[in-house]
């Protein structure tokens, strides 16, 4: 969706990576929100259609509703606080000449129900231009979805569910920023509009015959600069901007016909004569500048990381996808028990009880029954071996468990170093201290120079603070903090 033939353009300029390494990384490690998360915008329509369409096909084997429920445990197992931004009344009549008709009413009110209980948010309105206004604001870190539109209306950093094979068994995005992809392939935010105007988008169908390296190349020309420079010089005065763009289209009839920066690979008379006077569509033009426009909802300003709402789930499980609880309890086991205590773990709210090996926050608890000393690489993140009671949270859950077996209920997660050791300190410490745990150093120290300092770092080392932890690496190249 969005610009046709858009991204394989934009290779030089994505990264690939999973959400969690992403969100553990930006959102949790350097916690610049000081929530330990990354908050992020969803294109909610976006994602539900094609959830909805491969149930149609018969891609999954369960319905769309499932497969959501099934995707929402795999977020939780991210630090992340995530807003689902549906399409309101003012949606888009028209999309590429097709009168848009609002399919899955239903599925979309139990999805928003299934936001909820899960802890995240949602909101309504014009999607594409709310998520880029969200994202303009810095009220989220980056946008989920498909939509290459989204780059053009101000998105700073899009995540697009990437088509690798390992993306079948991880949230893997391709991510793409505005950034990287004015510095690597010379595209400003102009450039792209410009793009967008001659290729066509959801919205309208661009210059016959116009394709996609055609249309960069001619970006590249800065032609989409002078455009967006004349909008705002003259588009408050019809006849002015009016004046403006019949020069403005005889420059491009002109390039395409001789080519004189030489972006071109050779004159192109066809399209030259496709230019014609209703180009560029006034109303998409309108649509990506004056995107600013848009107004942010109440609420939408203080996002925070929530926990699921274990007893609604049950509820919803029960009432909603009819499932037994014993279905719920075999499907909980498979997807969900791992999201909600990594959940509390990434809380900044959460409490360590190292008498009993507890983490509490709020309403739900855990304890920690083994940690493996030996840690393990998952991806780019280091991670802990590690295995966590379920007893009080099947409790808080008044799931009917068999009392034919006095076995206690537990999972093994790997859990990333960072998420765990922040955890696991004690409160009443500093910001500057917990940040200095997440990101692997002795409080008050520097960061070791040298493989040698880092193996060499005692806790007597640093004089002038007190040294609540040491994080040390071993021979074996195991890392290990060390609290006391």
């Amino acid at each position: 969706m969005g610009i046709k033939d858009l991204y394989p353009h934009l290779v030089a300029a994505k990264a690939t990576v999973t959400l969690k390494e992403l969100a553990v990384e930006e959102g949790f490690r350097k916690n610049h929100r000081k929530q330990r998360c990354l908050t992020l915008g969803v294109d909610a329509n976006n994602m539900l259609d094609t959830i909805q369409a491969a149930s149609q096909k018969r891609v999954h084997s369960v319905s769309a509703a499932e497969s959501f429920f099934t995707l929402l445990c795999k977020l939780l197992q991210t630090p992340t606080a995530l807003i689902f931004v549906f399409d309101g009344p003012n949606r888009p009549r028209f999309k590429r000449g097709v009168e848009v008709k609002t399919r899955g009413s239903s599925f979309y009110r139990l999805a928003k129900v299934m936001i909820g209980t899960f802890g995240f948010y949602s909101a309504s309105g014009e999607a594409d231009c709310l998520l880029a206004a969200l994202s303009r604001s810095g009220l989220v870190d980056g946008v989920i979805s498909n939509d290459s539109d989204l780059l053009v209306l101000g998105v700073e950093r899009l995540l697009r569910k990437s088509r690798d094979e390992a993306s079948r068994h991880e949230l893997l995005f391709d991510v793409y920023t505005r950034g990287a992809i004015q510095e690597r392939l010379g595209l400003t935010p102009a450039a792209l509009t410009f793009v967008a105007l001659l290729r066509g988008t959801d919205f309208h169908n661009g210059v016959e015959g116009c394709g996609i390296s055609i249309a960069v190349k001619l970006a590249q020309c800065g032609f989409g600069e002078a455009l967006i420079q004349g909008h705002e010089e003259h588009a408050k005065v019809p006849q002015r901007f009016s004046a403006f763009l019949t020069g403005w289209r005889a420059d491009i009839r002109y390039e395409l016909l001789h080519n004189t920066r030489g972006y071109l690979q050779r004159s192109q008379p066809a399209v030259a004569g496709n230019i014609t006077d209703a180009f560029p569509d006034l109303q998409v033009l309108e649509h990506f500048v004056d995107g600013e426009r848009t107004l942010i909802p109440e609420g939408c300003d203080s996002l925070k990381p929530q926990l699921p709402n274990i007893p609604n789930i049950v509820t919803f499980c029960r009432n909603q996808l009819l499932w037994t609880d014993q279905e719920i309890l075999k499907r909980f086991e498979a997807h969900f028990w791992e999201g909600a205590i990594l959940k509390m773990l990434y809380s900044p709210l959460v409490v360590y009880d190292p008498r009993s090996s507890t983490f509490l926050e709020r309403w739900l608890q855990t304890k920690l029954v083994k940690e493996w000393p030996k840690h393990t690489q998952r991806g780019n993140l280091e991670c802990v071996h590690a295995t966590f009671s379920l007893d009080t949270l099947v409790k808080a859950s008044a799931l009917p468990v068999s009392t034919t077996t006095s076995r206690p209920m537990k999972t093994n997660l790997y859990v990333p170093l960072t998420v765990l050791s922040v955890a696991k300190l004690p409160r009443g410490l500093s910001q500057e201290e917990v940040d200095a745990v997440a990101q692997g150093m002795t409080a008050g120290e520097k960061p070791p120079n040298t493989e040698e300092e880092s193996e060499g770092n005692e806790a007597s080392d640093s004089d002038d603070v007190e040294c609540l932890y040491v994080v040390r690496r071993t021979q074996a190249g195991d890392t290990v903090i060390e609290f006391f």
